[in-house]
C-alpha cells in the first residue's frame, strides 16, 4: 500500500507520515512548489527530512500554474496580505492527486490539524477545500482524523482509525509529546515560511505586478535587495555579493541586467522603462558603490545605436587632491566623453563636477589617460559619445 504526503518539513507534516507509517503503509514526501518560500535552502532541507523519516522525497514545480491560475484570482480570496491558502492547498491536494494516479498510490495524506491556522485549517476552511479538489475523500489528515468525516483510507480499512488522533487548535503540546516519541528533531517553526503571509513581500508583489506581466521568472528576484518603484516602473539594487548572484542568475525578459564594470552591487530595471529610468537606474547603482573612484560607463544612452558599447581596458584612478582630502571633501564628476575608432579620447566635455572644483581637473586628466575598447556597428569600429561617471571617495 503506498500513501502521498503533502510534505512542508514541518513537524505535523512529519508525524502524520510516521503515523501512517506504522500502520505499515508506504509513503512518498511530495513538495508542491509554488516559489514563495522563504528558506532559499528549503529543497534541500526536505530531502535531508525526508531521509531521516525513510522515505522518497519529490518536488514539483508548479510555479506558473500557480501564478496564471490562483495567485492573482483566488476562488476563495486571501488571507491577511497575499496568501491565498484555502484556493493553494486544494491546488496541492490536486497535484497531489495527479502524482498519486501516475505511480499508483492509494490516497493522499495531509499534516493538517483542524483548527490550527485561521483560515484554511478550520472546518469551514476545509470544506471549502472540498469543492475546489478532485477527489476529497481519499485525503486523510491523521492528526484529526476522528474530529473529521471518515475517508475512504479508513471506510476500506486501509488504515485504522482508531489509531489516528483527534488534535484540534493551535497548543502544540500533543505534537511536542508525540516529537519526542518518534526521536523527531530541528523541525521547522509551525509559524510557515511562505512570502505571501508577508506584509512587506506582499506590497512588492502588487507594486511589480502592476508594472509587469508577472512570471515565475521574476519570484527569486522578490526576495532580494532594494526595490524602488519610479513612475511605474521598478528598479532593483543588490545590496551584497549572494543577492548579486540571485540578480545575475536572472533569466526573464522583463527586466534588463544594468551590471557595471566595477565591483558592488549590481541592477535590474524594466526593459521597456524609458531612458531616463535606466538613466537613473545607472546613477543609483554608482551611488551604492564603495569604490574609492568608480568609472561608470553610461550604457544607456542611445547617442548611437551600436551593437557592442566601449569597454575600459585602460584606466588610472585620478588623484585625489590635497586639499579634498585633508577637508574630508567628497564628489563627483561626470564626463561626456567622445572615443573614436581606435579606442582612444578624442574629446572630453564636463557635463558636471560636485563638491569642489579641483576635481574636475584631475577626473580631465585621467580620463583622457584612458584606453577603451571601440564600439562596434555591423561588425566595424564607430566613433561614439558616451557618459562617464568619475567618483571621489575618502577610504574610510
Amino acid at each position: 500500500m503506498l500513501a502521498i504526503s503533502l510534505f512542508s518539513g514541518g513537524l505535523d507534516s512529519c508525524l502524520a507520515i510516521k503515523i501512517i507509517q506504522n500502520q505499515g503503509i508506504d509513503v512518498i514526501a511530495l513538495n508542491v512548489n509554488t516559489g514563495f518560500e522563504s528558506n532559499l535552502e528549503k529543497e534541500n532541507y526536505l530531502k535531508n527530512r525526508a531521509g531521516e523519516l525513510g522515505v522518497e522525497f519529490v518536488s514539483i514545480d508548479e510555479r506558473s500554474h500557480f501564478i496564471e491560475e490562483i495567485l492573482f484570482s483566488p476562488k476563495y480570496g486571501y488571507g491577511k496580505n497575499l496568501n491565498p491558502c484555502i484556493d493553494c492547498h486544494a491546488n496541492m491536494i490536486n497535484v497531489a492527486y495527479d502524482y498519486m494516479q501516475k505511480v499508483g498510490a492509494k490516497f493522499i495524506i495531509s499534516g493538517e490539524v483542524l483548527g490550527q491556522r485561521p483560515m484554511s485549517q478550520k472546518l469551514d476552511g476545509l470544506k471549502k477545500i472540498e469543492k475546489l479538489i478532485i477527489k476529497p475523500d481519499i485525503v486523510l489528515r491523521p492528526l484529526s482524523a476522528k474530529l473529521l468525516p471518515p475517508t475512504i483510507p479508513e471506510i476500506k480499512g486501509w488504515v485504522d482509525r482508531e489509531k489516528l488522533l483527534a488534535i484540534s487548535g493551535r497548543d502544540r503540546k500533543i505534537q511536542l509529546e508525540l516529537a519526542k516519541k518518534y526521536n523527531l528533531q530541528n523541525f521547522e517553526s509551525p509559524a510557515g515560511g511562505c512570502l505571501l503571509t508577508d506584509i512587506n513581500f506582499s506590497r512588492r508583489l502588487k507594486t511589480i505586478s502592476k508594472n509587469i506581466q508577472f512570471t515565475a521568472d521574476e519570484i527569486e528576484i522578490l526576495k532580494v535587495g532594494r526595490h524602488f518603484n519610479v513612475n511605474g516602473y521598478t528598479i532593483i539594487i543588490s545590496r551584497n555579493k549572494d543577492e548579486n548572484k540571485v540578480l545575475k542568475e536572472y533569466k526573464g525578459n522583463n527586466f534588463f541586467k544594468a551590471f557595471p564594470n566595477f565591483k558592488g552591487p549590481i541592477g535590474l530595471v524594466q526593459s521597456n522603462a524609458p531612458t531616463e529610468i535606466k538613466q537613473l537606474c545607472a546613477d543609483m547603482i554608482a551611488s551604492y558603490s564603495k569604490e574609492n573612484f568608480v568609472v561608470r560607463k553610461e550604457s544607456f544612452l542611445p547617442y548611437w545605436k551600436v551593437d557592442v558599447l566601449p569597454k575600459l581596458i585602460k584606466y588610472e584612478r585620478p588623484v585625489y587632491p590635497d586639499f579634498a582630502r585633508q577637508n574630508n571633501i567628497e564628489g563627483e564628476v561626470v564626463l561626456r566623453v567622445f572615443i573614436g575608432d581606435d579606442g582612444r579620447v578624442k574629446d572630453v566635455k564636463v557635463i558636471k563636477n560636485e563638491g569642489y572644483e579641483g576635481f574636475k581637473k584631475e577626473a580631465i586628466l585621467s580620463i583622457k589617460r584612458a584606453v577603451f575598447s571601440p564600439a562596434m556597428y555591423l561588425g566595424k569600429p564607430v566613433p561614439i559619445w558616451m557618459d562617464v561617471h568619475i567618483k571621489f571617495r575618502l577610504v574610510e
